[in-house]
């Protein structure tokens, strides 16, 4: 039987390839150049194995036809291995499909529960993946012994990786630590990797240590669960451009721990200075992320293009100043849910202090409300003369933009004469009349005399309707 469609061929492969999994299973049943050709338009999409039967099915696809592999383009193995102890039965054929096909359009593989699918499957399936030399991209998690062996002998030049590391790893006596640090696992991929993410890894490396930088990575992220040390990843990649920094404390700073653990955070943070006066760090950053504690840890003085800092529920606000006060940056984004964010020592404190700095644009959004939807004790009170300070506090900066957005869910209005509210208007689960965001606008076009262009923001009670007032250019 023969395919004679009304459309070309090809424009009816390319429909099919909008078409679902189950109507392309149909199509593949209709005839024989079907069965040949959509075969390889659904393996032109990612292709997700998250169990054994799929596994078994996936394998058993490949090997109807030699050629299927070769259409492979992106791949993620997420196994829950069974209990059972040993090889699965099936482990010795699906390692040969994976040895004996040639997987040369396969970019992306994405490895889920790593360490147990290899054990489960053996030591043939991390050969088999080991040898796609045309991948690019590569998530792997949790890194144990049967990982690194696997990223030894990976014959790729990856230009994306994201490793996490398994719990424990560095309890291993038999791995030296120096062996086990990421850029020193990494080093095959030294001369190919753009983009690096390594989560959980917990155990440091001194800079002299490091065998060989990596020049051509541009984006790092770290996920730590402890105090990082810059220093080997400084080093390492010396051209880093885009930084995201998550550590212990990203979530962790409350009233009874900030005390404690205050001293632990200065600690790292002279640690991570005195290394970056010693042997230099970096010198410019594009894009920076984290919370204030992940940013203020880090221990920064060179320019950064973009600062993305989250200000948690209990964060100290003086880190954010000294972060703004060290470093360089020309556009903040500030995300503030925190308690003290309108005291006179909060936010306020910190814009007072960047008068002289090369701040150019602020993007400021405020969350007023408690931490959870019905956490009635955290609940703020929210004070309009503390909002006028918190406005008023903007005519010490310099900058060009401002871009102001206030949440006020849950919190509990106590107005003022001046209240930028309306006379009358009631806030928490009540109506409300508009907040005169044009009234704000023009107030801080008329009080900072660099800005040019001003958006207010006001949501309240979980509407999504917003106000919002733009006004360019300044004529001052």
């Amino acid at each position: 039987m023969t395919c004679s469609p009304l459309l070309s061929y090809d424009v009816l492969l390319e429909v099919a390839a909008f078409a679902s999994r189950p109507t392309l299973s149909a199509l593949m049943k209709t005839c024989r150049v079907f069965y040949h050709d959509i075969a390889k338009v659904m393996l032109r999409r990612r292709v997700v194995i998250d169990n054994v039967y799929d596994m078994n099915a996936f394998t058993a696809f490949l090997n109807a036809e030699a050629s299927r592999a070769g259409f492979l383009r992106d791949l993620t193995i997420d196994i829950e291995p069974p209990p059972a102890v040993g090889l699965h039965p099936t482990a010795r054929g699906i390692s040969d499909a994976f040895l004996r096909h040639s997987f040369r359009s396969l970019t992306s593989l994405r490895l889920d529960n790593a360490e147990e699918t290899l054990r489960l499957y053996g030591p043939k399936l991390s050969g088999g993946l080991a040898s796609m030399s045309t991948l690019t991209s590569l998530i792997v998690s949790p890194v144990g012994t049967s990982v690194m062996t696997m990223l030894v002998r990976l014959r790729a030049d990856l230009r994306t990786l994201v490793i996490g590391y398994q719990l424990g790893l560095d309890q291993i006596e038999t791995l030296p630590h120096n062996v086990l640090h990421p850029v020193v696992l990494l080093q095959r991929f030294r001369h190919s990797l753009e983009t690096v993410e390594i989560r959980g890894y917990e155990v440091e490396l001194s800079r002299a240590k490091v065998p060989g930088q990596y020049p051509k990575v541009q984006e790092f992220i770290l996920d730590s669960p402890d105090c990082p040390l810059l220093a080997p990843y400084i080093h390492a990649f010396p051209n880093v451009r885009n930084l995201c920094l998550t550590t212990v404390f990203a979530n962790a700073l409350t009233p009874d721990i900030l005390p404690r653990e205050r001293g632990t955070i200065d600690a790292f943070r002279r640690l991570n200075q005195i290394d970056q006066a010693s042997f230099g760090g970096w010198t410019k950053l594009e894009t920076v992320s984290g919370t204030v504690a992940d940013v203020y840890l880090a221990g920064f003085s060179c320019a950064i293009e973009v600062l993305y800092l989250n200000v948690r529920m209990y964060d100290p606000f003086c880190m954010v100043h000294t972060i703004l006060k060290d470093a360089s940056v020309s556009r903040l984004h500030l995300f503030v849910h925190n308690l003290e964010v309108l005291e006179n020592d909060g936010l306020p404190m910190a814009l007072r202090q960047l008068g002289d700095s090369s701040l150019e644009a602020l993007f400021l959004h405020i969350r007023l409300c408690a931490q959870t939807e019905y956490d009635e004790d955290q609940r703020i009170l929210v004070d309009m003369a503390a909002i006028d300070r918190l406005l008023d506090s903007f005519s010490y900066l310099r900058i060009k933009k401002l871009d102001l957005r206030l949440c006020c869910d849950d919190a509990a209005w106590k107005r003022g004469p001046h209240s930028p509210l309306a006379p009358g208007s009631l806030c928490g689960g009540q109506d409300i009349r508009p907040f005169d965001c044009e009234a704000v606008a023009q107030r801080m076009l008329s009080s900072v005399s660099t800005i040019q262009d001003v958006g207010v923001r006001f949501m309240c009670d979980r509407k999504e309707e917003a106000r919002v007032c733009r006004t360019l250019p300044n004529d001052v």
